[in-house]
């Protein structure tokens, strides 16, 4: 039932398109009864001698124009449901794709990417599917019937006591097997997404697997994970099929049922021949609408197993959301803090422990420590990818919470070191900062950045595809175009995260120029493993293990022991190091156990 009215909610809209596919299969199945009514009428005339040619004309030129309407209602049947379907297709996709958006970074790190696309894609269109013909069935199975029950309790109700007799043990068996295979197309949808989910992985990691030589195991896993695929598959369809099997043995017993029985009304004369061929008629025709949703009981499970995965998304709860009554500011300010901030991804697994910082509206600070420390985990509060659990982050003076979302992230700019490029053009990717930026634009931001001339040199410039995950270009120019992005943001706010941990030092001398300019009149947020880049930030906060340690400038902490220190002088002896001497160099400093 839950299925039943989750289709329901989603049909919201289109439900006189679709009532327009229903009334046309019900009509139709309607319309199927008149050409047997017609053969009763000419039986009955020839039984009674009253049979005339101009009669039998008629009712022929009768059963054509009938035909003719059935052949219409199946084209409203067929044209309507699958309009209605694909409108319901297109609202459930977009509104699936547009609530994971919303959704917080925390919930699509708990997720495969490609289960998320085979939930967009594949179950949405195993609904879809279900809109346009297994919904219809069903509804058709539930009202034929009883129409028809109906038809032939009025002609003859001993007959019809007799053929509606399996009707209860049929109804019975359906809710007898849902729970089963309603189960077992669970389980198969849920190991499609798995597999997807994984061929997924190992096409983006191609170049891994090749480099480790783990084509092989790789495999191996996809084989595993297929042939569980398959035994979910085989074990579902063997399922249905027993229960098709079931259902259509029954549904011939009430034909048997009616010859026997009728044969032996027309025998003592209670019953007309033309009354016991119409009777086989309806019977056959009462019981077709069931044994067709029996056909389609696999498309309605899998249908309901999609739909299951698909709400998943939709009932997903959105954990960073924008509070009613939030308003824009009408002067903005551009300073940040962090009051008392604690943040765990995991419940009970603190990743930051009461942090307090400050940085002025168009001041710099720096963030340094040891990987893990909560440096990016900062930058994604300030930029509310997540809310904290405790303690309050501010963007002039106010809780991001009480500000409206696309204020805050229109006020950001990033540079992340993990950088995400579209497989589109250059000019694309770096315009996603900003949708309405020209071509100058565009092109100004790169020079900007250092990324004009080896774009220059790609082979159609600005326009080049770069492929998935810019698999074109390498870490330094994925970088570049990260900034490029940055730059055309033009925010007033600049969060740097490694930014130029993947470029090489003359590439970093030049953009650490071309930054220098940006952050001009900026509020700025820098993250650095490197603290060369960040000499110039007025002030710098050493974080270990979620937690503040060290504040102050480089050349204070510098000169004071303590972690920043230990940093600096690590990063100036890794300068000195060579592969020839890296080895003894380590086992040099190793203390003894």
């Amino acid at each position: 039932m839950i299925f039943l009215r989750r289709m329901y909610a989603i049909t919201a809209g289109n439900r006189g398109t679709l009532a327009v596919a229903i009334a046309g299969s019900v009509l139709y199945t309607a319309l199927t009864v008149v050409p047997a009514l017609i053969l009763r009428q000419i039986l009955t005339a020839l039984v009674r001698g009253t049979a005339t040619t101009s009669l039998v004309v008629a009712l022929g030129a009768l059963t054509l124009v009938v035909t003719a309407l059935m052949g219409a209602m199946r084209y409203l049947e067929g044209a309507f449901g699958h309009l209605g379907a694909f409108q319901v297709l297109h609202r459930v996709r977009l509104t699936a794709y547009e609530h994971l958006q919303r959704l917080s970074m925390g919930y699509h790190t708990r997720q495969q990417s490609g289960i998320q696309a085979a939930r967009l894609i594949g179950d949405v269109e195993a609904i879809e599917g279900f809109t346009a013909h297994a919904m219809i069935g069903l509804i058709v199975a539930i009202i034929v019937p009883i129409l028809l029950g109906i038809v032939m309790l009025a002609i003859n109700w001993r007959l019809a006591l007799v053929a509606l007799l399996p009707l209860p043990v049929i109804v019975l068996l359906v809710f007898g097997f849902r729970g089963a295979v309603a189960r077992g197309f669970a389980v198969y949808r849920d190991l499609i997404g798995r597999l997807n989910g994984k061929m997924v992985d190992h096409i983006q990691g191609v170049g891994v697997l090749t480099a480790f030589g783990a084509q092989r195991a790789a495999q191996r896993e996809a084989e595993a994970m297929s042939e569980e695929l398959k035994r979910a598959a085989v074990r579902v369809n063997l399922l249905h099929t027993g229960f098709f099997a079931s259902v259509e043995g029954l549904a011939a017993i009430p034909t048997a049922l009616v010859i026997a029985v009728g044969g032996l009304l027309a025998v003592d004369h209670v019953v007309s021949v033309p009354d016991l061929v119409l009777f086989l008629f309806l019977t056959t025709q009462l019981y077709r609408p069931i044994t067709d949703l029996n056909r389609q009981i696999e498309q309605f499970r899998n249908a309901q197993a999609a739909a299951d995965r698909v709400f998943a998304v939709l009932e997903a709860p959105i954990e960073v959301e924008e509070r009613e009554g939030a308003v824009r500011p009408a002067r903005p300010a551009y300073d940040l803090a962090l009051d008392h901030v604690t943040f765990a991804y995991e419940r009970g697994r603190p990743v930051l422990h009461d942090v307090t910082m400050r940085v002025s509206s168009g001041e710099v600070l720096a963030l340094v420590g040891p990987s893990g420390a909560g440096k990016t985990t900062i930058a994604n509060l300030i930029a509310r990818f997540w809310d904290p659990q405790q303690g309050t982050v501010r963007l002039g003076g106010q809780d991001l919470r009480d500000l409206p979302l696309d204020f805050v992230h229109q006020s950001i700019a990033l540079v992340l070191q993990d950088v995400f490029l579209f497989n589109d053009t250059v000019a694309a990717n770096i315009r996603i900062a900003n949708p309405q930026a020209g071509e100058a634009e565009v092109e100004r931001a790169a020079r900007a950045a250092y990324a004009h001339d080896f774009v220059m040199d790609l082979p159609h410039g600005y326009d080049t595809i770069l492929g998935e995950r810019g698999v074109r270009l390498s870490g330094g120019q994925k970088q570049r175009i990260s900034i490029a992005r940055a730059l055309l943001r033009d925010a007033p706010i600049l969060i740097l995260d490694e930014a130029t941990s993947s470029v090489d030092p003359e590439a970093e001398h030049l953009i650490q120029a071309a930054l220098a300019r940006l952050v001009s009149d900026r509020t700025v947020l820098v993250i650095a493993h490197r603290l060369s880049t960040i000499r110039q930030a007025r002030e710098i906060v050493v974080l270990d293990r979620g937690r503040v340690v060290q504040r102050g400038r480089h050349e204070d902490l510098v000169e004071q022991p303590g972690l920043y220190a230990n940093l600096y002088r690590a990063q100036q002896m890794a300068r000195r190091w060579d592969v020839t001497s890296g080895a003894e160099a380590v086992q040099a400093d190793v203390p003894a156990s």
